[in-house]
């Protein structure tokens, strides 16, 4: 059977970008919050994470520092950690041995104004060679 214990949820207090992104804020923010996952070891207790677009962008990343290759398989759903748009290089830390599935519709906005294409292209661009 599935045990799937849910850490996270839209519109939650945290549910914001923290600095340097655009129109980021200090304080509890998605940072904040996978810091805090990080620290409880939530992680360490899963077969399989799965991120929605935000937790993606910010709260995988932010284990990815904190766990790197230990960190069990991802889901990222739109492929946020995938994206040069990234505010920073710090924002890239995927570690060389972790296994993540982006799943990209193409139809949102986080292409920004690539094709279809170009988004793959740019996506794939962010995966570490020794990733691939």
């Amino acid at each position: 059977g599935w045990d799937v214990k849910v850490e996270g949820q839209s519109k939650a207090a945290y549910d914001v970008y923290p600095p340097p992104w655009q129109n980021g804020r200090p304080g509890t923010n998605l940072q904040t919050f996978g810091e805090e996952v990080a620290r409880k070891g939530a992680p360490g207790k899963s077969d399989c994470l799965l991120f929605g677009s935000r937790g993606g962008q910010v709260v995988l990343p932010v284990l990815w520092r904190a766990h790197g290759d230990a960190l069990p398989a991802a889901v990222v759903i739109n492929g946020g950690c995938a994206m040069s748009l990234l505010p920073t290089e710090g924002w890239q830390h995927w570690p060389a041995g972790t296994v993540t599935l982006l799943l990209m519709g193409g139809e949102d906005f986080f292409r920004g104004g690539l094709s279809p294409e170009q988004h793959l292209q740019d996506a794939m661009a962010c995966v570490p060679r020794a990733n691939g």
